[in-house]
């Protein structure tokens, strides 16, 4: 179901996106609590978005600012976002998210 929910999103990503990142789905690993379980990991995936011309620090900050904000991680000089506690319902807005970032 996560890789079902990563493709959705990537069909709904506008082309002025892939213009500025190499966009892919990954193989990635969520981890379990910080606290009880800071070690357990759980296989999952990742949208991977590598900026063509610069680093992926600007886009980190667009989707934070995004209303909701969009929270991933770099890793790689990539930003990745994690689609394990991403809903269904929450694919568009996501989408929506992404597809603003004009810069």
């Amino acid at each position: 179901t996560i890789e079902a929910r990563a493709k959705k999103l990537y069909s709904k990503i506008e082309p002025h996106i892939f213009e500025k990142f190499s966009v892919a789905i990954k193989d990635s690993f969520a981890q379990t609590g910080s606290g009880a379980l800071p070690l357990e990991k759980i296989p999952s995936k990742a949208m991977t978005f590598k900026a063509q011309k610069t680093g992926p620090e600007k886009f980190a900050a667009h989707l934070r600012h995004a209303d909701p904000p969009v929270m991933g991680y770099i890793k790689n000089d990539e930003f990745c976002l994690d689609l394990r506690t991403v809903d269904d319902e929450q694919v568009q807005q996501l989408a929506e998210a992404v597809n603003s970032y004009k810069l």
